[in-house]
């Protein structure tokens, strides 16, 4: 055999060999990967929570959480992670911004920095939990993974004396439900928290997503005042309250020698 050819023949194996290696050695977007993705809490006399997920062209979003104030899901404007700095900015209300931002250490997973906002700067070292997934989540399964796919079942029957059926017996068609749950689930629809719908005075629907359940207290907040300011028309109405500007306690004689002053001028129509 020629010996120039068995030296070409070599040359060209040396070159498809490493050709080879470099395309082996290229990884792909999924490959490359920081460890960014998944659940952070970091302590500041509360809980803060951040959910960090990349969507499948390599693009960061996140979420802010206080699970002790059942405050969820707000959003992050902005998620900017570069060689090893991560920024996340928040308004938490067009008045109220806030920032962490911080150095990722590969070595112990945790990443160090400061969380900023308008009354200063403060130390916060943010470390990989999953105690808060369930919260951060529409749905986990048992093996801690997220639930995509739905699966219808009748709402089950408690001592609240509502009736159930399914909803095939209550006529309604499936289809959309499953549409509405599995967008709920995928995160399309964010922030629901239970769906529950009722037809002829039955229960057909019932279903709880981060990590809600039905004899679970939930977090109301203001809308305590719209019940209250309701309750108040209802009695202004019947004459069971003449005038709004009574003072509160007037109706509780047990609080009319409440310590602080200011407390017992406090009006109905001040709480409402």
């Amino acid at each position: 055999m020629n010996t120039n050819y068995l030296v070409m023949e070599k040359i060209i194996k040396m070159i498809l060999l490493a050709l080879l290696l470099t395309i082996t050695s290229i990884k792909s977007p999924a490959q490359n990967k920081s460890s960014m993705e998944g659940v952070w809490e970091g302590d500041l006399r509360l809980k803060f929570v951040w959910k960090i997920d990349r969507d499948a062209d390599g693009n960061l979003s996140a979420t802010f959480n206080v699970p002790e104030q059942k405050t969820f899901n707000i959003p992050v404007q902005n998620v900017i992670f570069k060689d090893d700095s991560l920024i996340l900015e928040i308004n938490i209300t067009n008045q109220i911004k806030a920032k962490f931002a911080g150095k990722y250490d590969s070595n112990r997973k945790i990443i160090e920095g400061n969380y900023i906002d308008a009354q200063g700067s403060y130390p916060m070292t943010l470390r990989a939990d999953t105690h808060f997934l369930e919260t951060m989540v529409p749905r986990i399964d048992t093996s801690g993974q997220k639930v995509l796919k739905y699966r219808y079942k009748i709402p089950q029957k408690t001592n609240d004396d509502w009736q159930t059926v399914s909803l095939s017996e209550a006529g309604i068609d499936s289809t959309l439900i499953n549409k509405l749950m599995e967008k709920i689930l995928n995160e399309s629809f964010k922030n629901i928290h239970s769906v529950l719908i009722v037809k002829d005075g039955k229960l057909v629907l019932e279903e709880y997503f981060y990590g809600y359940k039905h004899d679970q207290k939930h977090f109301i907040a203001s809308v305590t005042k719209s019940v209250t300011g309701t309750c108040a028309g209802i009695a202004k109405d019947q004459n069971l309250i003449t005038d709004l500007n009574t003072p509160v306690c007037t109706y509780f004689p047990e609080y009319s020698k409440a310590s602080v002053v200011r407390k017992r001028s406090i009006s109905i129509c001040i709480i409402c």
